[in-house]
């Protein structure tokens, strides 16, 4: 099951339990040689492994193992994270944006991360008029509405993918320079799996996220934490030295 922690995100635990529940005995795995008791291989992939996660694993795997390729819920190192203080006006925003489009410095394809349908619309409207080759996705966009952007993007027919999270998990698009965060993610989880569609096969991406302390205050301290992780990102000033960003966790004993 891939990104299990994403359907239990969006209210499916029970029908994953189901799943687990109906699934086919041992004999089913491909891996079975027919000697001694048959046992089902059972797989979950994800970014993030969240408690609910764990206690299913515990709950429904014999003997399970977690295989990890860095470290759980942290972005890759391969991504130069950066983070932009910007001002509560989309036309200052998009100015930004445009000035980083607009040098050169990241080829397409390119990803910009939106929290709303119509500022995923309102962006690809501004961007084309600006000359940019732009295709969307988003909640209200059908499944082959979704692919055919994705093949948009692959066949270089689009440089600028502009999606909500919809497209933050699950798609593979190879050599994407660049990750914009327009609008921050409403949590650090989201943000890893967004920044994660850089910076991929043995390559190196850059990430951008544009934050503003009135609407992002809840999620600035792990914003700022994700950065200071990372062996080749620095955080910014303004950042790093926030009040909202200050925040002391509570640690359970």
């Amino acid at each position: 099951m891939d990104e299990v922690d994403r359907m239990i995100d969006m209210g499916f635990e029970a029908q994953v339990k189901k799943i687990m529940e109906v699934l086919p005995p041992g004999d089913m795995n491909p891996y079975y040689t027919g000697k001694g008791r048959p046992e089902r291989l059972t797989m979950m992939f994800t970014a993030t492994m969240p408690p609910i996660i764990e206690r299913m694993t515990a709950s429904y795997l014999n003997r399970p193992v977690t295989a990890m390729i860095g470290e759980v819920g942290a972005a890759v190192e391969s991504v130069q994270q950066d983070a932009i203080q910007v001002p509560d006006d989309d036309q200052k925003k998009v100015k930004i944006l445009k000035d980083i489009i607009k040098s050169h410095q990241f080829q397409p394809p390119i990803i910009i991360f939106v929290n709303y349908k119509k500022t995923c619309d309102y962006l690809s409207e501004t961007l084309n008029e600006f000359g940019q080759r732009t295709v969307t996705m988003h909640g209200s966009k059908t499944q082959d509405q979704r692919e055919l952007a994705i093949q948009q993007i692959k066949d270089g027919e689009a440089d600028i993918l502009i999606a909500t999270d919809v497209a933050g998990r699950g798609i593979d698009i190879k050599n994407v320079s660049l990750v914009v965060n327009y609008q921050m993610a409403k949590n650090i989880s989201d943000y890893t799996h967004r920044i994660g569609r850089t910076g991929r096969a043995g390559r190196t991406g850059t990430a951008i996220t544009f934050w503003n302390a009135k609407f992002d205050k809840e999620v600035l301290t792990d914003l700022k934490e994700m950065i200071m992780k990372s062996p080749i990102s620095q955080c910014p000033d303004d950042l790093r030295r926030h009040e909202a960003a200050q925040t002391i966790r509570n640690i359970d004993v």
